[in-house]
């Protein structure tokens, strides 16, 4: 006797499920809504102060978006640790702070897109991102020419490796021929992904978001959320705490440092390149901050000159010898009084 046919019965959907999907989706909807108002360029730059001390291409990304759609003309800075502001709580105590306050006038001005390790080619794919009618200022490290960096890992060069990949691609072949550097390729963005940055703002800009409530990392909120709350100590992570950098320094241990002639190297090699870039904007500044590495003497002027020379016609603010030892935390960073020192001799020169 044949078996019967087996058959497959489906249970019609309860009505609380598909209300509870409905009302599901308006609420994802109407969260996008809010977030799509929350991120105009106005709203995102007036709340802004600086980057994450461990930002991401996504946060970058989101700021230089509103840039670029801004009209209002601003000071934008581009640096490393130093104009991030190490050592420094109070992002007004910046020199993006300092300079804030003298040109701010109720409305944001300034913009500080300093962030730790940040070298040359990622300034110089910031820049090319940042429309002309705005003034950038270009800092310079002097620390980034010594030895120690030098001989660093070729892998070093850049810290936004997506915004570096996506804005000079086309310069990788001059950047192979002139300083060995190799520019990986763009990725390309799947389609759903492109269209989900396009058309969910909460996508696009998760890790401002996620750094507006919690103050950390989009990844970092993520990697706690999914198990390992004991391992990272979520609530060490979320409470906001002072930095503190030795504040037994060894004042001898300043300036002890042989100057180093910086078109002879690795970095000054790359900057004769972005120079040339740099020529092209009008309203662009050099800035080659003083430091507490190098020994201050003749030679090491002389040094600094020179690299002053490889941005002719751009301006160039030299302040390589300004500020005594008392002004630094350390080798390189600056102490409030030292960046607000810097922040009114640049605004004398702009």
């Amino acid at each position: 006797m044949p078996k019967p046919t087996p058959t497959i019965t489906l249970r019609d959907t309860p009505h609380s499920s598909l209300w509870i999907l409905v009302w599901a989706v308006i609420f994802f909807v109407l969260i996008n809504l809010l977030v799509a108002k929350w991120a105009q360029p106005k709203s995102i730059l007036g709340r802004f102060d600086r980057l994450m001390i461990e930002s991401t291409d996504n946060e970058l990304r989101s700021v230089l978006d509103a840039i670029q759609q801004e009209t209002h003309p601003h000071i934008v800075l581009v640096g490393d640790s130093v104009i991030w502001g190490i050592g420094i709580n109070d992002p007004e105590l910046t020199i993006a702070g300092q300079i804030e306050e003298v040109k701010g006038h109720g409305r944001r001005a300034t913009i500080n897109l300093g962030q730790p390790g940040m070298t040359f080619l990622d300034q110089l794919a910031i820049t090319k991102k940042i429309p002309q009618e705005h003034t950038v200022l270009f800092f310079i490290n002097p620390i980034w020419f010594s030895l120690d960096i030098e001989e660093g890992s070729s892998d070093e060069l850049t810290r936004f490796d997506g915004t570096v990949s996506r804005e000079l691609d086309s310069l990788s072949q001059d950047l192979a021929q002139c300083c060995n550097i190799e520019i990986e390729p763009p990725e390309n963005e799947d389609s759903l992904q492109s269209a989900l940055r396009r058309v969910l703002p909460l996508y696009g800009h998760r890790d401002l978001i996620v750094k507006r409530a919690l103050r950390i990392q989009f990844s970092r909120a993520v990697h706690a959320g999914f198990g390992r709350l004991r391992q990272m100590q979520f609530g060490m992570l979320i409470k906001r705490r002072d930095m503190q950098l030795d504040p037994t320094r060894d004042e001898q241990e300043l300036g002890q440092n042989k100057s180093v002639d910086p078109p002879k190297t690795r970095n000054g090699k790359i900057l004769e390149y972005i120079a040339t870039h740099l020529e092209e904007r009008p309203n662009t500044h050099i800035v080659i901050l003083p430091n507490a590495y190098y020994t201050k003497t003749d030679e090491h002027t002389v040094h600094m000159q020179s690299l002053e020379e490889l941005f002719v016609p751009t301006p160039v603010i030299n302040l390589s010898g300004v500020l005594g030892k008392e002004y630094f935390f350390d080798q390189t960073h600056l102490q409030p009084e030292g960046q607000a020192r810097v922040a009114a001799l640049i605004l004398r020169s702009i």
